[in-house]
């Protein structure tokens, strides 16, 4: 079964720095226009995405995590212990 957004694997500095620099490439983003304006756009949304949800996609593809243990284990509140919606 694919990942899904519920399975945390981004430590909280590195989803808070997300959504740092998420704001920052948006914003300029946002004041540039054209295609390196939207591409900025479009990677701002990706990290705000990152850092909201503690999830990445990315990691998740390369097996890795700076999550918790907890998180990456399945202990409290981690992703494991929940079950599949079929």
């Amino acid at each position: 079964m694919p990942e899904t957004l519920d399975t945390r694997n981004v430590a909280d500095g590195e989803r808070l720095a997300s959504v740092a620099l998420a704001a920052a490439l948006v914003t300029w983003g946002y004041r540039s226009r054209g295609a390196g304006g939207f591409a900025a756009v479009l990677a701002g949304g990706a990290l705000a995405l990152r850092g909201a949800t503690g999830s990445c996609p990315v990691y998740s593809a390369l097996g890795m995590s700076t999550g918790s243990a907890d998180a990456v284990l399945g202990g409290p509140g981690g992703g494991a212990d929940r079950e599949a919606v079929r």
